[in-house]
């Protein structure tokens, strides 16, 4: 089957080098894959270096989708902060077949890694206005939001990162992985929420 347009490419060249690592795919398998000339690919990318970190930039942005409901203030503190946690984890497991792949291979250059930062500041930051929005609904002050959700990305990460493959987008797996950090959440927002009502 020809895969003659960019994103195509770029999807078939990611899922090569997550299955057969860096070392042994090529850009003959690639090209051969999509049906079109190995020279195709040198045109538009120079190396196979430069094809795996084009590979890993178009999966990384495009795997990840907000669902944009979670950011709705209705139901309980309980319900919003559920919502905002299986946002995060959900978000989190988009990321991780990227992180995976970065693992194996020690080619990732100081740009491509400033990218997948900067990205996941930015929904970082989605996140952290949400999360101001839930302090000004429930009146509570004193409680740093960026703090807050540094926090919950950084210990939801290492949850996402122990699960196996066949369970990264299992629902009910999910909802399970976060009730700790959920339970916890509310914890810290009820203190905080009573103090500021004495």
């Amino acid at each position: 089957m020809q895969k003659t347009n960019e994103r195509d490419v770029l999807i078939t060249a990611f899922d090569m080098f997550m299955k057969n690592v860096y070392n042994k795919t090529t850009t003959k398998n690639i090209a051969e894959e999509c049906g079109i000339n190995e020279s195709t690919l040198f045109r538009k990318y120079n190396s196979k270096k430069a094809l795996f970190h084009a590979a890993i930039e178009y999966n990384f942005t495009n795997s990840i989708q907000l669902d944009f409901d979670t950011f709705d203030y209705s139901g309980s503190m309980n319900d919003c902060l559920n919502r905002m946690l299986l946002s995060i984890f959900k978000l989190l497991c988009s990321t991780i077949p990227t992180y995976r792949l970065l693992i194996k291979v020690n080619l990732v250059d100081d740009s491509l890694l400033l990218f997948i930062k900067e990205k996941i500041e930015s929904y970082k930051s989605i996140y952290i206005n949400y999360f101001d929005g839930l302090k000004s609904r429930y009146s509570i002050v004193d409680l740093d939001s960026s703090t807050i959700i540094n926090m919950q990305f950084g210990t939801l990460f290492s949850e996402v990162f122990k699960l196996d493959s066949s369970n990264i987008t299992n629902l009910e797996v999910m909802k399970e992985s976060i009730q700790p950090y959920l339970l916890q959440l509310n914890r810290i927002m009820e203190k905080y929420k009573n103090e500021c009502e004495i």
